[in-house]
């Protein structure tokens, strides 16, 4: 993370929706893309074809194996309280021509989830590992193996001490706001915090809004908890830099 102004960097705070709790721990996530070739045929004669779906579906089972073996055995002392730790999604599939024909193509794309601790290496040589494993086991696959390449972002998970100065600053000012539950926390998302841990500034995220309403129809934010995170910031910024925390306000 190049550096443009005339001065060091000694924290950061990254205002993504975090439901008004300080974030030390975020995931990372790894975007790989399948491309599995079938053979057509009529649809009166699927005996002739080679269904790139029926495939795909064999690729798919593999993976969510995988990722709830994962669940098991990758842990995190923030991470204990979510349903699935390291969301492992298939979020889109494009197949076929028309329905008259088995399908001689499938792409289908995925975003796996990469815990703190974790590279986006080390999960894709697992997911590269078990699909290797369903190749080897179809005499079809051998012959025409799928293709499983990255696309998009890649973006790599990241971590600081929850006792970092700028922590402290966060769960201090929240404390003044009346907002009680300042544990620190991991979410299951990435944010831009990985550049900045990367270059060794502390960062934690700390914002208005949920996660859960991200992506989602009617995404929303509470006003009032945008004019509380404003406060909080303010007086964060004050504490770490030794000023005031009404002229951080007004800035």
């Amino acid at each position: 993370l190049d550096n443009p102004y005339p001065f060091e960097r000694d924290a950061a705070v990254i205002a993504e929706p975090t439901s008004l709790t300080p974030v030390v721990a975020c995931e990372g996530s790894l975007m790989k893309r399948l491309h599995v070739r079938g053979r057509s045929s009529h649809a009166a004669t699927p005996w002739r074809g080679e269904s790139a779906l029926e495939y795909f579906d064999r690729i798919r089972e593999a993976f969510e194996a995988l990722a709830t073996e994962r669940e098991a055995r990758v842990t995190h002392p923030l991470y204990g309280d979510y349903p699935t730790k390291w969301p492992v999604v298939c979020g889109t599939v494009d197949a076929g021509d028309w329905a008259s024909t088995v399908p001689a193509s499938l792409t289908a794309e995925w975003r796996i989830g990469v815990a703190p601790g974790e590279t986006v290496a080390e999960v894709e040589a697992e997911f590269d590992d078990r699909l290797a494993d369903v190749v080897a086991d179809s005499e079809w696959l051998r012959d025409h193996p799928p293709d499983f390449e990255r696309f998009s972002v890649q973006f790599e998970p990241s971590e600081v001490d929850p006792g970092e100065p700028v922590v402290r600053a966060v769960q201090s000012a929240m404390e003044t706001h009346g907002l009680a539950d300042a544990a620190p926390r991991g979410v299951t998302y990435g944010a831009d915090a990985r550049h900045y841990v990367a270059a060794g500034i502390p960062t934690v995220l700390f914002g208005p809004g949920s996660i859960e309403q991200a992506h989602f129809p009617d995404e929303t934010v509470d006003a009032r908890e945008v004019e509380t995170a404003v406060d909080v910031l303010a007086d964060a910024a004050a504490e770490l830099l030794g000023g005031d925390a009404e002229a951080e306000r007004q800035r």
